[in-house]
This record gives structure tokens, C-alpha cells and sequence, in this order.
């Protein structure tokens, strides 16, 4: 199994699409287009390390917070879905920490963990897995998308 470890804060919007600090999430379509691309050329399944993750449980509508519930349709709209999430450690400094423990309890071929934050990747051994939007937009960008493509299919 192929995994995309996905962060949607600065990945899946940017300067352009984002509002407010805690105001009501917004994704940027291009953005999307580009996860798609990399789903469409890789297989992969989502797996969802973003803090909404706390308001997602892969239940629908059920239990699920509005930004879960928003996440979930405008990824439906591109015909992707999330397949999980890592257990919650309560920080962004510890993603990383999150992703191995995952990758422990789930085979992977392949995995690429795409997050706009530096978190502690490097230090638990992920840097080469990693594809980091930045910037002035920020954002998953098609260069970025096929940096992640290269390193899922190897």
C-alpha cells in the first residue's frame, strides 16, 4: 500500500484561499486538482495528519465537525476520500513521531508525508519522504505534486 500523510492547513489552500486564523477552513480547487494527480498516478491512500483530524472519524456526517464534514465533500468533488488518520499526539511537533508509529501498524510500499510545517520530521528519519509547500502562495503546487508522484512510485 501506497500512503500521501496529508496536512491540509498551507497544503490543500494558501494565502490566496485562506481566511482568518480559526475562521471557517477553504480550499483552494487547484490544490486539490493536484492531490488528485498524485492519487490518479500513484494509487496511494489518504491519511489524514492535519489538527482537523481531531473533528474527522470517518463516520460521514455522523459525529464529524463542519470542517471535517467540508474536507470530506470538497475531496468527494475531486473523487478522493481520506482512509485515516494518525493517532492524535496533541502537538505539531511530533508528526513525524505520529507517521512511523502508523507506518509500524500498517505496511507500506511507499509513503510520502506532504505538510507545509517542518515538524519533527528530520529528526525521526522522514526528510526524503517529505515534500513541503511553502512560499509566498504556499500550497500544493503541480512541481510539488510531482515531486510526491516520484517519490511514491520510487
Amino acid at each position: 500500500m501506497k500512503f500521501i500523510f496529508l496536512d491540509i492547513d498551507g497544503v490543500l489552500n494558501n494565502a490566496k484561499s485562506r481566511r482568518e486564523p480559526f475562521a471557517p477552513i477553504i480550499l483552494d480547487d487547484k490544490n486539490l486538482k493536484n492531490l488528485q494527480t498524485i492519487v490518479d498516478n500513484t494509487g496511494a491512500e489518504i491519511i489524514l495528519i492535519s489538527s482537523h483530524k481531531d473533528g474527522w472519524t470517518g463516520a460521514g456526517d455522523k459525529g464529524q465537525s463542519e470542517a471535517a464534514k467540508y474536507i470530506d465533500k470538497k475531496l468527494a468533488d475531486f473523487n478522493l476520500k481520506i482512509y485515516g488518520k494518525t493517532e492524535t499526539s496533541g502537538t505539531f511537533t511530533r508528526r513525524g513521531a505520529d507517521v512511523k508509529e502508523y507506518l509500524k501498524e500498517n505496511a507500506a510500499e511507499s509513503f510520502v508525508v506532504i505538510d507545509d510545517s517542518a515538524s519533527d520530521y528530520a529528526a525521526e528519519g522522514l526528510a526524503d519522504n517529505c515534500v513541503r509547500p511553502c512560499g509566498e502562495d504556499g500550497g500544493l503546487t503541480k512541481a510539488l505534486a510531482q515531486k510526491a508522484i516520484e517519490i511514491l512510485n520510487g
